[in-house]
């Protein structure tokens, strides 16, 4: 029970890592390009 809770909290933390991560990348490519 303990554990699924943690999943539960731990699975949207990674989704928001890696969105973060991609709109850096964005961010930096967009720079390049300019």
């Amino acid at each position: 029970m303990s554990q699924a809770g943690r999943m539960h909290l731990r699975v949207p933390l990674i989704v928001a890592m890696s969105i973060v991560y991609n709109v850096e990348i964005a961010q930096k490519s967009q720079q390049k390009n300019e």
